[in-house]
């Protein structure tokens, strides 16, 4: 379910979704979520060490997709991947 913004709910029991977000000219998909208010916020994780120690800011979940040309190749790959655009 698109809800017309850069986010698109995945999980509607959950109200949890995908946010596409750019940073610094790299594009990334980001683990979000929606109040029942209708307010998106991103999903903060802290990352391990190989040692398993915490480090001490978090940042959000997300997998960085590179620029705007590297972005959509990267989506057009995982498109074809899963049969193609949806019908």
């Amino acid at each position: 379910m698109h809800t017309g913004t850069d986010f698109f709910l995945t999980d509607e029991i959950n109200g949890k979704g995908i946010e596409l977000d750019s940073y610094q000219g790299q594009f990334q998909l980001v683990a979000a979520m929606i109040s029942k208010r209708g307010k998106i916020s991103q999903i903060w994780v802290y990352l391990q060490t190989w040692l398993r120690k915490s480090v001490e800011h978090a940042i959000p979940m997300h997998v960085t997709l590179g620029d705007r040309l590297t972005a959509r190749r990267v989506l057009w790959h995982f498109l074809q991947l899963m049969g193609g655009p949806p019908e």
